[in-house]
């Protein structure tokens, strides 16, 4: 990350920005805090795009559509202005490295890590495609390797930048060597388009290049189309399903479902571990020194750095921002790296307790520590995590679905989808108006359904019961909707 330049904004709605985190071909990304305290990444658009109406009107029905979007694996959209004069989005900050990044640095990935990492993107892509929204331009760069998992950026923006400026300037939308051979010759892009773009990820995780190798762009767009893969690298229990990945014809790939069901047996207990230490070690070093910014320590000489969020213009030394030197006190090296690595077991401690209070033990608490973490007025841990089951009324049986994460009252939680039972989905954003030990009260903000969804504005009310369940409660027109709702792996 480097910092603010002359040109920069210092905010941006609601938002104070610390740094630039990257830049693209879509615009530029900051480093931001909210009021609250919350970090996030703020990506700007172009100004150039922003002044084309048709990319705008495709932008903000992309924006519109990602915000449906939620799962452990992505990062969600939280907040957007596309009425700016440079319209922008803010999305959960992710503290890590990039995989492009990750195989530049240390080659290719150990055979447990490409595992996590192949399941990890695949329940991102579903929760991706489950919103109604196709990635489009995943690929290594859009994967970030956080301490608890892998996480997918940038979801759902990818289309509106199709038919605009960028592709009237000649450019191409697009990695040419994570492009399916439909969006190659020009075809209609489905959802079978992202799961061609997955196999080409885990491939390049696992062998240290794209499954069609290196090359110029015009080479491996041929490649692309007519040439077989080469999966020799990726670990034998998924060979199989990535080679039927990469399969030239859209049809004959497996849908997004049938991917998590045949990953479903190798998906580990948890994410614990999942990264080589050597790569646990630098993103616990960045983590570190995001959590830094604003209050560097004396004499100290190291600098912090985060993942980009766009890194076709980075490098795999990314820019940095130096600590300011307050006294000429200085440390040896000797001396720092003791604390850098009391810093990555601090942080790893902490996601792994964050882990741990997510986790049921089996006889409905949270690894026997749920109740510690419920105290008046802050957000209980065991609440994060997705949701669902069914819930009854005066109307008759709903089946919800929510997403669930930390913040502060007024912030935005988490979402909501309720099917009705003639089959009518209202999806709302949830967000917190107060929490009492272990209850919480959400207002929801109606942002898609028919005419038949009445619940904008309405306060549901959630209590944990134990560390694997919530009763759920909701008025309605004739008397409250009431259920109870499992986590979800």
């Amino acid at each position: 990350m480097r910092a603010l330049e002359p040109g920069d904004p210092t905010e941006i709605g609601k938002y104070r920005l610390l740094g630039v985190v990257g830049t693209g071909g879509m615009g530029r990304v900051y480093l931001g805090r909210s009021e609250t305290g919350r970090t996030v990444a703020v990506k700007v658009i172009r100004p150039d795009l922003a002044d084309d109406d048709g990319f705008r009107a495709r932008f903000g029905h992309e924006v519109s559509s990602a915000r449906r979007v939620s799962g452990h694996f992505t990062a969600a959209v939280l907040d957007a202005d596309l009425d700016a004069a440079q319209p922008w989005l803010a999305t959960a900050f992710v503290a890590g490295m990039t995989l492009t990044e990750a195989v530049r640095r240390f080659e290719r990935l150990p055979d447990n890590t490409v595992t996590v990492l192949a399941d990890g993107l695949a329940r991102a892509i579903h929760a991706v495609h489950s919103a109604g929204v196709i990635h489009r331009d995943l690929k290594p760069s859009n994967v970030i390797l956080g301490l608890d998992g892998p996480r997918v950026i940038d979801f759902g923006i990818a289309r509106a930048a199709d038919d605009s400026v960028l592709t009237a300037s000649g450019q191409l939308v697009g990695s040419p060597s994570f492009m399916s051979p439909e969006q190659v010759k020009g075809e209609r892009v489905g959802p079978a388009t992202d799961i061609f773009a997955w196999a080409g990820v885990v491939v390049y995780a696992a062998r240290g290049m794209g499954p069609f190798g290196e090359a110029d762009t015009m080479t491996m767009l041929w490649r692309v189309v007519q040439e077989e893969p080469d999966v020799s690298k990726v670990p034998y229990p998924l060979r199989s399903v990535v080679a039927a990945c990469l399969a030239k014809d859209p049809a004959a790939r497996p849908t997004i479902e049938e991917l998590c069901e045949t990953l479903a047996p190798l998906r580990p207990e948890s994410t614990r571990g999942w990264l080589p230490p050597e790569i646990l070690e630098e993103v616990g070093r960045r983590t570190a020194g995001m959590l830094d910014l604003e209050h560097p320590s004396v004499g100290e000489s190291e600098t912090a750095t985060v993942a980009p969020i766009d890194a076709e213009t980075t490098t795999s030394k990314p820019p940095t921002v130096p600590k300011a030197k307050p006294s000429p006190v200085r440390r040896s090296s000797r001396s720092v790296w003791p604390l850098v690595a009391v810093s990555v077991v601090a942080i790893a401690a902490v996601a792994l307790a964050a882990w741990w209070g997510t986790r049921g033990s089996g006889d409905g608490t949270s690894g026997g520590a749920a109740p510690s973490s419920a105290v008046d007025g802050v957000w209980p841990s065991t609440f994060d995590g997705g949701w669902k089951g069914e819930a009854t009324g005066p109307g008759g049986r709903l089946t919800v679905e929510m997403y669930l994460y930390a913040g502060n009252v007024g912030d935005t939680v988490g979402s909501s989808t309720y099917v009705k039972s003639n089959g009518d989905t209202c999806a709302r954003d949830e967000d917190l108006v107060s929490v009492d030990g272990r209850t919480a009260h959400l207002q929801g903000r109606l942002k898609d359904g028919p005419a038949s969804c009445l619940d904008d504005n309405l306060t549901s009310t959630i209590t944990l019961e134990g560390g694997s369940s919530i009763a759920w409660t909701m008025p309605g027109n004739s008397g409250n909707i009431t259920g109870t709702l499992r986590r979800q792996p």
